[in-house]
């Protein structure tokens, strides 16, 4: 097709793409400036002295995570204690940061559609994928190449953290997919273009939420049961020990009680939730954060944020939409 077939809707939203793109890429750099002055404040603080300190990674669009230290002067170890945080809290960040591209990837690839298909009518799909990938990885450049530049290391992702960064980009490519399928067989192309932008940020919010619903833990810890009888006004010692996992009162230790999550689904509204991730072909994109919120609430025994088989079953999911999107051919 050529340049006098594209319409001027496309074109916009090639333009909103392209500016999209930079924004964000420019919302990154920023972050990881701010990161990196975080990062070198903590390396080069005088740990001999009793010291506090941040890192933090703040995108002002979804990514954020931050982490606090307390370095008590008087302990021992405490320059490997300040490394291991570095360490460990830089990998927690970057692993954010990768979930999140995964979101900021599928709504600008779900913006390009129309123009894909006036562009690429015989390869659409291919073309789809390509473009998909390729985006996420110029954003994942710009912050790779942000943070060597300031002199932070960069950790890929691995173990659980890796499946769950394949399948949620998995996800987002079979989600375009099925959206360039439906712009092909639909006569109403424009419009569906343009309302993609909305729904695909609306599939993501009630598709996130949905999926830590679905696959958070039946039970949580909780020192309810202590914290619930101790009076406002209560003046003997009484903290927390991180380490052990265990509230001491005066001296006397109590450990956490298994209780149902509250945030579980059940009955009508885990088989509604099911039927919702079964039919939007982008579900799955949210999982590798879902992971990580889950890990975050300490709850996870095993240290495992979802159970396997869910990567499996998404990951299927969305071959079938790649798939199914590359048979169907649209109407001579």
């Amino acid at each position: 097709m050529n340049d006098k077939d594209k319409s001027i809707l496309s074109r916009i939203l090639l333009i909103a793409d392209i500016a999209a793109l930079v924004a964000v890429s420019l919302f990154t750099v920023s972050a990881v400036k701010i990161m990196g002055e975080k990062c070198h404040e903590l390396r080069e603080a005088d740990i001999s002295k009793d010291h506090s300190g941040i890192i933090y990674y703040d995108d002002h669009l979804y990514a954020m995570l931050g982490f606090g230290i307390e370095i008590d002067a008087r302990e021992t170890g405490n320059e490997e204690r300040m490394d291991e945080f570095i360490t460990s809290s830089l990998r927690s960040i970057d692993e954010r940061v990768y979930g999140t591209f995964a979101i900021y990837t599928m709504v600008i690839a779900a913006a390009l559609a129309l123009f894909l298909y006036e562009t690429f009518r015989n390869k659409h799909i291919l073309s789809i994928v390509l473009s998909t990938m390729l985006i996420y990885l110029l954003l994942f450049g710009v912050f790779a190449l942000s943070s060597l530049i300031h002199e932070i290391p960069v950790y890929l992702p691995r173990g659980e953290a890796c499946i769950g960064l394949i399948v949620s980009i998995l996800s987002v490519v079979g989600g375009c997919c099925a959206l360039g399928l439906l712009i092909r067989k639909i006569r109403f192309k424009k419009i569906t273009a343009l309302l993609a932008i909305p729904l695909v940020i609306a599939l993501f919010i009630f598709g996130t939420i949905f999926e830590a619903q679905l696959y958070c833990p039946k039970q949580i810890e909780s020192f309810d049961y202590i914290t619930s009888s101790i009076s406002e006004d209560y003046e003997g010692e009484y903290l927390y020990d991180d380490n052990r996992n265990v509230i001491i009162v005066d001296g006397k230790e109590y450990g956490p009680q298994l209780v149902d999550n509250p945030n579980y689904l059940k009955g009508a509204g885990r088989i509604g939730a099911f039927a919702f991730e079964l039919a939007d072909p982008y579900s799955g994109n949210g999982l590798e954060l879902v992971r990580q919120f889950n890990l975050e609430d300490g709850n996870i025994a095993s240290g495992q944020g979802l159970p396997y088989w869910v990567y499996l079953i998404y990951g299927i999911k969305a071959l079938c939409w790649i798939a199914l999107s590359s048979m169907i051919k649209e109407k001579a």
